[in-house]
């Protein structure tokens, strides 16, 4: 450190410190914009425009770009967009079910070993019809698992 100079780093902090939720995070909506969404029962993400078009308006999640003039702070197109990104939404009932669908997808592969067990059983099952022995696939498999 130099005579009495503070290290960058520390200075940045500080002055995160000051700013508000919404200042560190340039895509936090403020609260006319959060309220509005509320009422009209709408979640926000923002994503890429430009793959949203070239993809024929398609999100593989569901979310859509819908221009809404009377949105508060939307641009004359009735967008809220920051550089290539543009906020999309979709219903709070359409956003709860993809996550009960995230998370029933979570469960099914959080039990690894079920699934590394089932795997095994049909590598068994497809050597053992080729006519190999069964104390092979036993060493082949313990190989495979100790990495």
């Amino acid at each position: 450190m130099k005579q009495g100079k503070e290290p960058i780093k520390n200075k940045r902090y500080e002055v995160l410190k000051e700013l508000t939720i919404s200042q560190q995070n340039q895509f936090a909506l403020n609260d006319k914009q959060l309220k509005y969404l509320k009422e009209n029962g709408l979640e926000h993400r923002f994503i890429h425009q430009k793959e949203y078009l070239t993809k024929n308006n398609y999100h593989r999640s569901g979310w859509r770009i819908v221009p809404d003039p009377e949105f508060p702070g939307a641009n004359a197109e009735g967008l809220i967009a920051i550089g290539d990104l543009v906020m999309a939404v979709k219903t709070v009932e359409a956003q709860e079910a993809h996550r009960r669908e995230l998370a029933r997808k979570r469960a099914i592969y959080a039990n690894q070993p079920g699934l590394q067990k089932a795997a095994k059983r049909d590598l068994e099952k497809a050597m053992r019809s080729s006519g190999l022995d069964g104390e092979v696939i036993e060493e082949m498999v313990d190989e495979d698992t100790e990495d």
